[in-house]
């Protein structure tokens, strides 16, 4: 019996390869430099970072369905290399970082992967709800206590309206333009696995 994430990893397998493709015919042509080439690479451009966010929307909900892969990690120097990792998005939409991370002496056991992308999501969304804000901060903090580690990811945006706060994590639900309704998804999914919650 083939399993679900093996479908889903080939599926986005097969679009990051036709990604590759895209990527270098928009290279090529904008050697060209003709005003009409250059909107249609625009077109494109934007074209292919939306099937790009759809491959890792494929891939985290492809995690979903596997079991943990759990090894110990340092909890803030994992957070500091994903806003890291994150740095041009953020610096790109004007956000200021706050970190206030917590002493954690004890690695702590997590699927890497995972918990990347429960971080990156969250910061995503962050900056998404901000794009019309004056203020755009986002504060991370940490903290553990014993076997408990607590993250908080904050932002200065409008927030959630009362009456879709319990949909946002069903799949298939979005209020984004360009959403998939499978990112919240993820994150309670990912997060539950690990025995936590949101």
């Amino acid at each position: 019996e083939i399993m679900p994430e093996t479908i889903i990893g080939g599926v986005a397998h097969d679009l990051i390869n036709t990604l590759g493709g895209v990527s270098v015919g928009i290279e090529l042509a904008s050697e060209l430099g003709d005003d009409w080439v250059d909107d249609r690479i625009r077109h494109l451009d934007r074209a292919r970072k939306s099937v790009l966010k759809a491959v890792e929307h494929l891939v985290g909900l492809r995690d979903s369905f596997r079991g943990l892969r759990k090894t110990p990690i340092g909890l803030n120097e994992e957070i500091i290399d994903i806003v890291d990792t994150n740095w041009p998005i953020i610096e790109g939409e004007g956000v200021r970082v706050e970190l206030n991370l917590g002493s954690s002496e004890q690695p702590v056991m997590v699927d890497r992967g995972r918990f990347s992308g429960v971080i990156t999501n969250l910061i995503k969304n962050s900056i998404d709800a901000m794009r019309d804000q004056k203020k755009k901060r986002l504060y991370i903090n940490t903290q553990t206590s014993g076997a408990n580690t607590h993250i908080v990811v904050q932002d200065t945006g409008r927030g959630i309206p009362p009456e879709i706060i319990g949909k946002i994590v069903e799949p298939d639900f979005t209020t984004k333009r360009d959403g998939n309704g499978f990112g919240m998804y993820i994150i309670v999914s990912s997060v539950k696995a690990h025995g936590g919650t949101i």
